[in-house]
């Protein structure tokens, strides 16, 4: 099944079939692997997912095994994801940040100011704006932690494989000039 997507992403953009999403119109990206186990056996479950100009391409397959053919396959993928579809993307989102624009990955809300979530808590949720100077981020087994240097209570975490954009708001977490 996995040999359907050996040619996905261009310079140009992203096709997979009738889909054509073109690289200035994508909006979302996201990627990851997942293992499950049943019966003794794992499956190994490589997704991506680029959405753009009201379509969404979405690739995912399943191994019985980590193969080399499947790891090779999706670490392509997602070279050529962060080559030619990421950096147009990430620019776009900064221009709509700097611009005064809020926007929204997963449940954080992003702006020029820094970066805004909530926790839950026993009897309520609170909510935390953590400036970009305060803000400290780490990538962990596909997972984005978030958290304010002054109050580690004040932190989030956001899959990469389940949350469009995790890692451009991982890249403006982790910039000089955030």
């Amino acid at each position: 099944a996995w040999l359907e997507f050996r040619r996905v992403l261009f310079r140009s953009g992203a096709r997979h079939g009738e889909i054509y999403i073109p690289v200035d119109k994508v909006t979302a990206i996201r990627w990851g692997t997942t293992i499950s186990q049943s019966n003794y056996s794992n499956s190994y479950n490589f997704s991506m997912v680029i959405s753009g100009a009201g379509q969404v391409i979405n690739l995912a397959w399943s191994a019985p095994s980590e193969t080399d053919k499947s790891k090779e396959l999706f670490d392509k993928h997602v070279g050529a994801l962060l080559t030619y579809i990421f950096p147009p993307l990430l620019e776009r989102i900064k221009l709509q940040i700097q611009a005064g624009l809020t926007l929204q990955i997963g449940p954080c809300k992003v702006n020029q100011y820094g970066v805004q979530f909530e926790t839950k808590g026993w009897f309520s949720n609170k909510s935390h704006n953590v400036s970009w100077k305060k803000i400290k981020a780490n990538l962990s087994n596909g997972e984005l932690h978030l958290f304010s240097i002054d109050d580690y209570s004040e932190k989030i975490e956001l899959s990469l494989k389940d949350t469009n954009n995790v890692f451009v708001l991982y890249i403006l977490a982790t910039s000089e000039e955030s």
